[in-house]
Parts: structure tokens; sequence; C-alpha cells
């Protein structure tokens, strides 16, 4: 490859990172949107709803929470993939401390459980939420 191709392949990759950031910028601002939407009809109505509701309430917000986390998950393992290519064709295109980050959490399992693990417990945080509103300590 000349270096015109190496460049323009470069710029191309980059523009794409860029998309895929985007995409799972959007998904995380949804994902806390229905986590804190979650709690504050915890707060506000938990109490008052019934059995029904709560589940019906709790299954749907699991649902789209999850569905959510998916994506995000999916779009940040492109964007990584798409990095790594990116430093291995031309280790160049970004900086050296980048470079090492990118490849050290694209090839790190641990790292990627933890994340997951992160956005999990944000899942699931709201809905002992939820319990615990329905379910106050009594002294």
């Amino acid at each position: 490859m000349t270096q015109f191709e190496i460049a323009d392949l470069t710029n191309s990759t980059l523009e794409v990172v860029a998309a895929f950031q985007d995409n799972y910028a959007t998904h995380i601002s949804i994902l806390l949107t229905l986590i804190f939407g979650f709690c504050a009809v915890s707060y506000v109505a938990g109490k008052k709803l019934t059995t029904f509701q709560v589940m019906l309430a709790s299954f749907m917000f699991l649902v789209a929470s999850l569905l959510q986390t998916m994506w995000i998950i999916s779009w940040i393992t492109l964007s990584l993939d798409r990095l790594t290519e990116l430093t291995q064709l031309n280790p160049d295109a970004l900086s050296r401390g980048m470079t090492g980050v990118v490849t050290s959490w694209a090839s790190s399992w641990v790292l990627r459980a933890l994340a997951i693990s992160i956005w999990l417990l944000g899942i699931v945080a709201p809905l002992v939420f939820m319990w615990s509103v329905r379910h106050p300590k009594t002294k």
C-alpha cells in the first residue's frame, strides 16, 4: 500500500469509529434516561402501584435496559475492533498512549467483563430501589 492509501484508510476508519461512538453515546443516554425514569416512578408512585403494575413496569424496564446495554456493548466492541485494526495497519495513526490503551482494552476480557458488570449493576440498582420503596423496613 502506498502512503496515501494508508492515510486514506486511516481517515476512513477514524470516521467510522466516530460514528460508532456517536451511536453508543446515544444508547448510553437512552439507558440513563430509562434508569432515572424508573427510579422517579418508583419514588413517586411505587407504593400506590398494584403488584401487576410493578411487575409490568419492572419487566418493561428490564427488557429495554438489557437491549440498550446490548447495543452499547456491541457498538463499543465494534469501535475497539476497528481501532485495533487501525493500529495494526498504521501504528502511528493514534498517539502512542492511545494505541496501548486500545490494544490492552480490546484484548482484555477482564476489562470487558468489568464494564459489562458495571452496566448490569446499573440496571439492577433501580429494581432494588423499587423493592425498597414497596417494602420499607419498619423499626
